[in-house]
């Protein structure tokens, strides 16, 4: 698979991306397509984001994007296999692997798609602060469709792997009533640990989201402040939220006294 190609197919073609994760085709190949194609994605949109502090920063930035999201990828990847495996998925580690990477190249697509609007307000506009919270608006656009992709994705396939079981059909025997009773609970069962695993995938998207934006804060920066030297890492107090709200504060008060 071209890793050039594979991410926009499984844009194109969701239906035949989960199918393949599905019947398990090929998922070693795919695997290293998406990985690939999403390391590079991201290092394009990281490189982007880090030239509007200088030369330096451009490289880092490239590095560290990609680092990002596969550090995320692989720390909150345990916790969902563990939980769906306990309440009753069917799915291997490598169909769960391949998702979630299906999920994370469409991001570094979405995000390439953005790039853009991020190099126009790089030449346009000399204002970190607007440059800053643009780009960290369409991180987080990328990243809600990508985890929407994947959460229908699970959903498609649990769906066919497993059915919904039809009424059993009556009939005179004596041992009707007690196979009829054995179905039903089964249903249920299926039913209300289908209903978990839902529970658990919205819970874990928002883990996935509150690692991902501590490990951004660990890793910062990834634009750089104009005028202050190049540090490959800040240790600077705080966490990513504060930040974000900091940035959209001062960005208001500066507009407010002009």
């Amino acid at each position: 698979m071209n890793i050039l190609t594979v991410p926009t197919m499984v844009l194109r073609d969701t239906q035949s991306f989960f199918a393949q994760v599905r019947l398990r085709e090929r998922l070693g190949e795919l695997i290293g397509s998406l990985t690939g194609a999403t390391v590079l994605f991201l290092a394009l949109f990281g490189c982007l984001i880090g030239a509007f502090h200088g030369p330096l920063h451009a490289p880092a930035s490239a590095v560290k994007l990609p680092l990002l999201y596969l550090l995320t990828l692989l720390i909150t990847f345990p916790t969902l296999y563990v939980f769906n495996i306990l309440f009753g998925a069917r799915f291997s580690m490598r169909q769960y692997f391949s998702l979630l990477l299906g999920a994370t190249a469409i991001n570094s697509v979405l995000l390439l798609g953005f790039a853009p609007i991020g190099i126009l307000f790089m030449l346009t506009s000399d204002s970190y602060l607007i440059f800053k919270l643009i780009n960290i608006v369409m991180l987080a656009i990328s990243g809600m469709v990508a985890m929407r992709f994947f959460y229908q994705g699970m959903g498609l396939i649990d769906e066919k792997v497993f059915p919904a079981m039809p009424p059993p059909e009556s009939t005179d025997s004596e041992e009707t009533p007690a196979a009829a009773r054995n179905a039903l609970e089964l249903r249920r069962e299926l039913q209300r640990q289908n209903r978990t695993r839902k529970r658990i995938m919205k819970l874990w998207v928002v883990l996935y989201a509150l690692v991902g934006s501590q490990l951004a804060w660990t890793l910062k920066p990834f634009f750089g402040v104009p005028g202050k030297p190049f540090v490959l890492f800040d240790d600077k107090a705080g966490n990513f939220f504060t930040d974000v709200l900091e940035t959209i504060a001062k960005l208001l008060f500066s507009t407010a006294s002009h």
